[in-house]
């Protein structure tokens, strides 16, 4: 059952993946691979709470799955709840200290509320070993915010607009 949910993923027939996904999960609540597919099919039908919470099962049964704190941190960020997202990419960083999404999501979300410090010391990290990628992250710095900026902790369900520098895809 679980290879035919992943298909069905792959195939984008979301709802039957989790319909799946949700016998899976009910019949061996201890598979944290189970609550992670979970989250990522919830995840890709726009359900962030049900990935959060999918998310969150699976890091309780095994807190080094990085792509789960990817996925967690995802999900909190679509629901505003800034300070846990940034505790979640932090954690992805821990376990897999060479990926440089949750560094560019770090320095994103750092810059765009103020924290230019902070979000320069997450570049700096990130161009020891992708300097292109940090390249192409130091116009968030630069950029001006069009509003005043809110400095982290960034209270939860504040609203975030997310602007990418100007040419780099």
């Amino acid at each position: 059952m679980a290879t035919q949910s992943h298909l069905l993923g792959e195939r984008a027939c979301w709802q039957q993946s989790l319909s799946g996904l949700q016998a899976l999960v009910h019949w061996q609540p201890d598979q944290a691979a189970h609550w992670f597919n979970l989250g990522y099919v919830h995840g890709q039908m726009g359900s962030a709470a049900a990935a959060q919470h999918a998310f969150e099962q699976a890091l309780r049964l095994s807190p080094r799955i990085d792509a789960a704190w990817l996925g967690l941190a995802s999900a909190l960020a679509e629901q505003g709840l800034w300070p846990r997202a940034v505790t979640a990419w932090v954690r992805h960083t821990e376990c897999q200290p060479l990926c440089p999404d949750a560094f560019e999501h770090l320095v994103r979300v750092h810059a765009a509320h103020g924290a230019t410090q902070a979000a320069g010391q997450w570049l700096s990290r990130l161009r020891a070993f992708d300097p292109r990628r940090a390249m192409c992250l130091e116009a968030a710095l630069t950029a001006r915010p069009t509003t005043r900026p809110t400095p982290l902790p960034i209270a939860d369900g504040a609203p975030f607009e997310p602007t990418p520098p100007q040419g780099c895809a």
